[in-house]
């Protein structure tokens, strides 16, 4: 089970922690950080840590560096997940990139809490150096 605590004192800041110590702050505020970027950080965590765990699991790449752009349009329902590892296009296999898609969907908790009304898109991709 998950839970956080979260508090709301002045204006629309929210102080959030979890039983692990994590602290977290946000606003619902135009020039700063709210709770979608909030959810996009962590979405974005999961879909990247799933990515390298493949690797980690498949070849022992531990060192392995991935970079992921994540993209949520909200009022399109859409989401684009590019994850970019480094990999050449030739290292980086069709098995490799199925690999990934599956360890995502296996893994990736966040992702399991989606609707099913959203197009998401992942795209594993070589990391330009």
């Amino acid at each position: 089970m998950y839970t956080s605590n979260l508090k709301i004192k002045e204006g629309f800041t929210s102080y959030a922690t979890t039983p692990l110590g994590g602290e977290y702050k946000m606003f619902i505020e135009e020039s700063k950080d709210g709770p979608m970027d909030l959810f996009a950080t962590a979405y974005n965590g999961c879909v990247s840590m799933c990515a390298k765990g493949y690797f980690v699991r498949a070849y022992g790449l531990k060192d392995l560096a991935v970079e992921t752009e994540l993209k949520v349009d909200y009022d399109n329902k859409e989401i684009v997940a590019n994850v970019y590892v480094d990999r050449t296009e030739e290292e980086l296999s069709s098995k490799d990139r199925e690999g990934v898609l599956e360890n995502i969907k296996l893994r990736c908790k966040v992702s399991h809490l989606l609707s099913d009304e959203l197009d998401i898109q992942y795209n594993i991709l070589p990391l330009e150096k």
